[in-house]
């Protein structure tokens, strides 16, 4: 394997030999370990338990999935648009209910 790169490819995978020093030295002594630091994830708070915040956007998100599914079906007559709104409604509830009241809220489209 003397080929581009000149024979330093050879044993490439193969063990290395301990007793030969100019086998990748270690800047440690030989007795010395070092502990193996594992990434942690730090949790704050209860996971199990829901605060204010999360019950409040939760409450905001089904009444936007209510609204606009009524919205959407009553103002175009149509389930696909019903089910857009509805989407809408659950992933932007404080911008959907208020562009579905501007529109006459489940008044049909003229």
């Amino acid at each position: 394997m003397s080929g581009i790169f000149g024979g330093s490819l050879r044993g490439l995978g193969a063990p290395a030999d301990p007793a030969d020093p100019a086998a990748s030295p270690s800047p440690l002594p030989p007795d010395v370990s070092v502990p193996v630091v594992l990434p942690t994830t730090v949790v704050v708070g209860d996971p199990g338990v829901s605060t204010g915040d999360d019950l409040l956007w939760s409450a905001l998100r089904v009444v936007g999935v209510g609204a606009g599914a009524y919205h959407g079906y009553r103002r175009d007559r149509s389930v696909g648009w019903a089910l857009w709104w509805a989407i809408c409604g659950g992933l932007a509830p404080i911008i959907t209910v208020p562009v579905a009241i501007a529109q006459g809220f489940g008044k049909p489209k003229r």
